[in-house]
């Protein structure tokens, strides 16, 4: 069962006795006389803060920390619709049956009154929680994520006594269930099927933690697959009990509070340690492990038991060596995330060889005309992707390729990862390569950070069949038609766009569209503007 047990760092004379012991600790690895800390825990060497700090209540580390849109900048979180007085639940959704229960509240199925889509909708009583604004903290991280093996969230509603958030409806069920069935009938999973499910998992994680996010409940029970399809996807979700870390600094922050489920929480939450990242992957470890087995770790006071443990042994020696390395009890002997992905194994475990050029000359050349769309277009189009249903051989196509585009695993693609799939589909299609990459990656980047998030690439890359989808385009235009009078403004797409346009810019893109001349888009306007941009 998940738990939140423990009142944070800086609570309780205990809690403050550990940060004592554990700044005596720092003051003496910046001394020289305690080496080992320099990397404590899962830092991989990497400078230690000045003065790190601890989690506490209230201190403000979601909105510091938690990565934003650059300046003129706007990310998939843009769209995501935001719970206000004029809008109900009821009003546009039907619910149904439960469907599970995360670590803060119960997700029941529901039905879009509009459009029919089926979506999950995750409700969280206001009573359940001190603080009002740790209601939104799952919101925080769930606007931020944008990965292909991770939840993504729609909008959100509140009432008097509870809060809601909509959320695509992943129907394949936990992989629990499948460990379970599957171990029941005697089967158990290949060494290739557990390499791949271990790859999924961990390109989530890897996400999570190259954006300050540390999930700190992973389990068999918070990965759900999208549908009951052979060689369906996994999904991350449930980010109730989540923590921040400085991405580009894990000493500079550690995480305080027990937070987990039972058999899958590394010792040194349940030693009542301070903790970073390296949390994560030990309970990859574990979730593997059960994988393995159909038995998840047991906990014996001060180490963990692993029942089955000796069908590792049916497993090729490099898979054994990371399985061993993810659970290891020393924070500093696991891998990152990162360097989990890049272990020989999951080349030697996969039977799908890797292609020449990961670019198509049709995915290129959609790159190419998405990057002379107009500013608008482009935006809207990033809006319908980012709240579309992502399913389908060409969503599944175009995902498989942006995954293989990134290199490092950080679940987004760099200007030299790019670079380098443009000039081998060049070379091996035999086209001239006068494409000025730098630009592209500029026109696709939308929030500005350098990067092509898994939402930027799909808007630049999908197909005008994928774009018509009606379902997307209302949701889209519902999150920024704030009035919900049936009409987008230039002020609306300001205010949800912020620091993107300015008055005359959008009055001019708008225009070619604007059919009745009345300065603002309809519905019917707005699906216009997308389609005879793709």
């Amino acid at each position: 069962s998940s738990f939140d047990v423990s009142p944070s760092c800086s609570q309780g004379e205990g809690s403050a006795a550990m940060r004592r012991a554990l700044r005596s600790l720092v003051s003496a690895s910046r001394a020289g006389r305690c080496p080992s800390l320099s990397t404590w825990p899962g830092g991989r060497s990497r400078a230690m803060s000045s003065e790190p700090e601890f989690e506490g209540p209230q201190d403000g580390a979601i909105s510091r920390l938690l990565p934003r849109p650059c300046e003129g900048g706007f990310s998939r979180g843009n769209f995501v619709r935001m719970a206000s007085a004029s809008r109900s639940l009821a009003d546009a959704y039907d619910l149904a049956g439960k469907l599970g229960t995360g670590a803060m509240g119960t997700v029941v199925a529901g039905t879009h009154r509009g459009t029919g889509e089926p979506v999950a909708v995750k409700r969280v009583s206001k009573a359940s929680v001190t603080n009002p604004a740790e209601l939104w903290h799952e919101v925080d991280f769930l606007r931020v994520a944008d990965h292909p093996h991770i939840v993504r969230l729609f909008e959100c509603f509140e009432d008097e006594e509870d809060v809601f958030f909509v959320m695509e409806h992943c129907s394949g069920g936990e992989l629990w269930k499948r460990i379970l069935s599957t171990h029941e009938a005697g089967l158990g999973f290949s060494e290739a099927e557990l390499a791949e499910l271990l790859r999924q998992m961990l390109t989530a994680v890897a996400f999570c933690h190259s954006h300050s996010i540390v999930h700190r409940d992973l389990k068999p029970q918070n990965f759900l697959y999208t549908s009951d399809a052979p060689g369906a996807a996994l999904k991350l979700v449930d980010f109730g009990v989540c923590g921040v870390v400085q991405a580009l600094d894990p000493l500079g922050r550690f995480l305080t509070k027990t937070v987990g489920s039972d058999g899958y929480i590394a010792p040194e939450i349940l030693l009542s340690r301070p903790y970073g990242p390296s949390v994560d992957l030990f309970s990859l470890g574990a979730v593997a492990h059960a994988v393995l087995t159909g038995l998840p770790p047991q906990w014996r006071g001060d180490h963990y038991f692993f029942p089955g443990k000796m069908r590792r042994r049916l497993l090729s020696g490099e898979a054994q060596g990371l399985l061993e390395r993810l659970v290891d009890a020393d924070p500093d002997a696991r891998p990152t995330a990162a360097e989990a992905l890049a272990d020989p194994w999951f080349r030697t475990a996969s039977s799908q060889a890797e292609p020449t050029s990961l670019l198509s000359p049709a995915i290129l050349a959609r790159m190419k005309r998405y990057g002379e769309l107009g500013k608008l277009q482009r935006c809207l189009m990033g809006g319908l992707v980012s709240l579309a249903r992502l399913e389908g051989p060409e969503v599944k196509s175009l995902q498989r390729v942006f995954m293989a585009l990134d290199r490092d695993g950080s679940g987004e693609v760099s200007k030299e990862e790019l670079s380098a799939a443009v000039a081998a589909c060049c070379a091996a299609n035999g086209l001239s390569d006068g494409l000025d990459v730098q630009d592209l990656v500029m026109r696709l980047d939308s929030s500005r950070d350098g990067l092509v998030s898994h939402s930027e690439w799909l808007a630049a890359t999908a197909s005008l069949a994928f774009l018509s989808q009606r379902g997307a385009a209302r949701r889209a235009f519902d999150a920024i038609d704030h009035d919900a009078d049936g009409s987008v403004t230039v002020a609306e797409l300001r205010a949800a766009l912020p620091g993107v346009f300015g008055v005359e810019e959008l009055e001019d893109e708008i225009a070619p569209f604007d059919s009745d001349g009345d300065g603002v888009l309809s519905f019917e306007e707005f699906c216009q503007l997308i389609v005879h941009g793709s």
